[in-house]
């Protein structure tokens, strides 16, 4: 895997230039007003989620840690299923299955399901306030980071199977 230490191809290098671009428009969307005198850049109440209006602080922040919780789920099923079905299911240089086919394809139609449904409380978090968009930012990069974290601890025992990979991070 060493083409990832190519400047051109390294993650360190798409992530630096994607992060200094965001950089730069956030800053020239300040310049242009746009944080200013609007909703979404608010904190608490009053705000609108699926369409109802939100008026008091005890209602914000259930929403607002159930969106975390759920965000924290989130993650956890998308960055264990899908790598799953890309080098499980998918990689024709893996012949053996963790599951039987009935439970992998089980598994799958589930997980496509739950991905649809959940676009909607992403978009209705995500389109709320900044609060919740935060809330997302802060729970997606936990459970990314405690997940990963579990891969790069098995990277330094060669003993360890995909599928214990798999295991552990269920």
């Amino acid at each position: 895997m060493s083409h990832f230490l190519d400047k051109r191809t390294s993650p360190f290098t798409a992530i630096s230039i994607g992060t200094g671009y965001m950089v730069v428009m956030t800053i020239v969307l300040q310049l242009c007003g746009f944080y200013s005198n609007n909703s979404f850049f608010a904190w608490g109440p009053p705000l609108r989620f699926f369409g109802k209006d939100v008026t008091d602080n005890t209602t914000f922040y259930i929403l607002l840690f159930m969106l975390f919780f759920h965000q924290l789920i989130n993650n956890h099923v998308g960055t264990v299923v899908y790598p799953w079905m890309l080098n499980s299911i998918q990689d024709p240089k893996n012949k053996q299955l963790e599951y039987s086919k009935p439970v992998s394809l089980g598994v799958i139609f589930v997980y496509n399901l739950y991905s649809e449904i959940d676009v909607v409380f992403v978009i209705s978090g995500f389109t709320s306030q900044i609060s919740f968009f935060i809330v997302i930012i802060l729970a997606n990069s936990i459970m990314s980071m405690w997940i990963n974290n579990i891969y790069i601890n098995k990277k330094n025992d060669p003993e360890v199977t995909i599928g214990e990979i798999f295991q552990d991070a269920i």
